[in-house]
């Protein structure tokens, strides 16, 4: 028997090949001859059909990448989102801690001091407003409005005998360089600035902004209605007398001598503070610390007479003045006597001899002080404690513009190399320039000059007296 495959001998019926192994089976044979054709084909067929499979090798391999990628970068996606949750939590607990160190700080200074309302420098890391992280367990209260931001913030911790410490934050005023609670300074070194309640809040509702700049950090003489007296002893708010009126100054308690003055206030009554502003907010108000009371003084608003009887009116009449025929007035215009031109009476301009530049600049103004002229001289005069809108500016020229936005500067003692701007300062009565114009210091301004000097610039700029 011959094998089908290799031609050689075999045994007969045999159903395999001894030699090479094929099947003597017809059918298989067929396809294994077909095989064999197949790969004999020719060498162009064969590379086709390789070149077929690595194109399609190459196509899962790029499917397969693609999916990976997109596997990444999902993945990388979810974990910077968990990487910056924590990230965050982190900045939040480092901020705890300092905070905790803040509060330890201020009850040392209140056991050392004897102050209830103790305030310090304090620098936060979070980027969101809000805390994620729980606050309940903390030693004090955070104020509900307490949502601070990456920067510095004064944060004022208010004690109390009878109820948790509560711990206000509030942004560290412009051009504070200072680090954590000031030392008590005595009463009768600082300068207070006289406002009133109605004056602070029509400022803020006029334009919040200037009201930042010209009050935070201000000592200043507030008078006002009471509103309301904190059930804890911790504050009183003070308003303009209106209940209508949306925002108030919130006045902090610092000693328990004060919280027993506050203890004997009543709703409605008119009361003097002196105090710093320690923060300006659009809809939260004014908030600041109480240094003393002064609630002996008469209701602006009441009829004179009354129950107090050092008030004008009251029960102990003031004596008319006695005229003493010795002394002899010296002759003035009555029509000039109700000016004040570069902060000096009449009298005294004729005293000094310019009577007569007096009175052409008295005679562009009326008494009413509404007028271009009367305006134009109580900025020059007031920009250093009041603040002045828009509509004060109304009908200033260009020179009278520069001259206004120059004022602050005078204010605080600066000369002028322009000899328009020196000599018309050197006749007012304040003036006293000792600084050196390259010597001046932006910081020398107060708030309301700042607030001003903006005000100024953006009408010359309105007008087109600046480009």
């Amino acid at each position: 028997m011959i094998c089908i495959h290799c031609g050689k001998e075999i045994e007969a019926g045999s159903r395999f090949c001894g030699f090479c192994g094929c099947s003597q089976t017809p059918a298989f044979n067929q396809s294994l001859i077909k095989q064999t054709d197949e790969s004999q084909a020719s060498p162009q067929l064969t590379a086709e059909k390789e070149k077929g499979r690595k194109h399609g090798k190459r196509g899962i391999i790029a499917i397969a990448v693609a999916i990976g990628l997109v596997a990444a970068a999902a993945g990388i996606l979810v974990a910077m989102g968990i990487i910056g949750g924590q990230k965050e939590k982190a900045r939040e607990g480092e901020d705890l801690k300092n905070l905790l160190a803040a509060y330890a700080e201020a009850t040392e200074k209140r056991l050392e001091g004897g102050n209830d309302t103790v305030t310090i420098r304090v620098h936060f890391e979070q980027t969101k407003p809000g805390w994620n992280t729980d606050t309940d367990n903390l030693p004090f209260v955070l104020s509900k409005d307490s949502k601070p931001t990456e920067g510095d913030y004064n944060v004022t911790f208010v004690f109390s005998d009878s109820e948790k410490t509560v711990a206000y934050i509030g942004h560290v005023p412009k051009g504070d360089d200072s680090a954590g609670s000031p030392a008590p300074t005595p009463h009768n070194s600082i300068t207070y600035t006289a406002c009133t309640a109605d004056e602070l809040i029509s400022a803020l509702q006029s334009n919040a902004s200037n009201a930042g700049k010209a009050y935070t950090g201000k000592d200043v003489e507030l008078s006002g209605y009471l509103k309301q007296v904190d059930s804890g002893g911790q504050f009183i708010t003070i308003g303009n007398g209106h209940e209508e009126t949306p925002v108030s100054i919130k006045c902090f308690i610092k000693t328990s001598e004060q919280r027993k003055e506050a203890a004997d206030l009543e709703k409605g009554q008119y009361i003097t503070v002196f105090g710093t502003i320690t923060d300006v907010g659009e809809t939260t108000g004014y908030t600041m610390n109480i240094d003393r009371f002064d609630t002996l003084i008469p209701d602006p608003a009441a009829p004179h007479g009354g129950d107090d009887p050092t008030a004008p009116g009251g029960d102990d009449p003031v004596e008319p003045p006695i005229d003493d025929p010795a002394v002899e007035e010296p002759p003035v215009d009555s029509k000039y006597d109700a000016f004040t031109v570069y902060g000096y009476s009449y009298r005294e301009a004729i005293d000094q001899g310019w009577a007569d530049e007096f009175e052409e600049i008295a005679d562009q103004m009326n008494p009413e002080g509404t007028d271009t002229m009367s305006r134009f001289m109580a900025f020059i005069d007031g920009c250093d404690k009041k603040l002045f809108t828009r509509d004060d500016l109304e009908g200033f020229s260009k020179e009278m513009a520069m001259l206004a936005r120059n004022a602050p500067f005078a204010h605080e003692g600066r000369k002028f190399d322009m000899e328009v701007i020196r000599t018309f300062f050197q006749k007012w009565k304040w003036y006293d320039g000792t600084i050196a114009p390259d010597a001046f210091e932006d910081s020398l301004l107060n708030g309301f000059e700042k607030a001003n000097i903006d005000t100024v610039w953006a009408y010359e700029k309105e007008m087109g007296y600046q480009k």
